[in-house]
């Protein structure tokens, strides 16, 4: 595997389907798009291979990082795979390369990601740059687009789930400070929408947070799981976490449940990936892709808007202070 020295500030330019590239690398820990590497990702991604992942996600397009080197580890575990096809010749498929692309797709997106004059779908960086390159072209910058432009890369959905599972364990969050609390979702989605937070439940008090399917969620805090399964019902694919503070908090249409019953989580630990398209697995009664979350104390629901905006500010307010009422409509 051919090293690559990234040093923090310098500028790269790197040819992308026939257009020079002029990139400014950063820091591997946080990432290109803001994000930082979650512990998981730090010790599973080669650390050469970490911030070739991150620029050539955020370079071409914008997509998450994360989902590519998902996919590189899903393809070959980062190209340490010793099966047929990886580092020469190709699989049973045809495919080949750590990126494990067929000879046809490579001719039309492969990428000179070293810069070395040639495209090489069997040096690791041309091949994620390729992989990046190629996954643009078919929409995944864009969140409603990017279950089908992962679908694209291998037409099966189970392969979409584990790409988005093993993508979510490489997902860092940032919710501020030292507090118990985090988000349920990273705090990139309030950023996008700040009126989410505002925004009243239609029945009673819980909040909807509009994500795409297969959206990562979180532990709100430290504490046990009481359940983890699909309630046949309303909720759908649920996950209820009785948190150490003495609070419930409930996820509701899960379309993957990734915790169990009687698991003990940490402020942060994935829990499930989102869900809510209607008749799919998981979904539940619901008209659209969403997560439901809600917080009761002492078994009363409570609005959960306000903590979930002290807490995006590193505020580590306890839900024992939210409302009863006001966020319905």
């Amino acid at each position: 595997m051919k090293a690559v020295v990234v040093t923090v500030g310098a500028v790269a330019a790197l040819p992308i389907a026939g257009l020079l590239v002029v990139i400014t690398v950063v820091s591997a820990a946080t990432g290109a798009n803001g994000l930082p590497a979650t512990e998981t990702a730090r010790i599973d991604i080669p650390a050469d291979l970490l911030p070739v992942y991150q620029q050539a996600a955020q370079q071409t397009c914008g997509m998450p990082w994360q989902v590519l080197a998902a996919i590189g580890k899903i393809e070959s575990d980062h190209g340490r795979s010793t099966l047929p096809g990886v580092d020469d010749g190709q699989n049973s498929a045809g495919a080949a390369g750590p990126m494990q692309f067929l000879g046809g797709t490579w001719a039309v997106f492969g990428v000179d990601g070293n810069g070395d004059g040639q495209r090489n779908l069997y040096d690791p960086v041309d091949a994620i740059w390729g992989a990046a390159n190629y996954l643009c072209s078919n929409g995944a910058a864009d969140p409603a687009q990017l279950r089908n432009a992962i679908f694209r890369y291998n037409h099966a959905g189970w392969y979409v789930d584990e790409v988005l599972t093993v993508a979510a364990s490489y997902a860092g969050l940032s919710s501020g400070g030292s507090s118990p609390y985090t988000l349920p979702v990273d705090r990139g989605v309030f950023d996008r929408n700040p009126d989410y937070l505002t925004r009243p439940h239609h029945d009673y008090p819980a909040i909807d947070i509009p994500v795409p399917v297969g959206t990562p969620a979180y532990a709100v805090t430290d504490g046990t799981i009481l359940a983890a399964a699909d309630d046949g019902g309303l909720c759908g694919g649920t996950v209820i976490l009785e948190g150490n503070d003495g609070n419930r908090y409930t996820y509701c249409h899960a379309s993957r449940v990734l915790v169990s019953p009687g698991q003990a989580v940490a402020a942060g630990d994935l829990v499930l990936l989102s869900g809510g398209q209607p008749g799919a697995p998981g979904a539940g009664d619901s008209t659209g892709p969403h997560l439901h979350f809600g917080i009761s104390v002492s078994g009363i629901s409570v609005c959960p808007q306000a903590v979930l905006a002290a807490w995006m500010n590193g505020d580590p307010r306890s839900p024992a202070t939210a409302p009863t009422s006001g966020c319905t409509f």
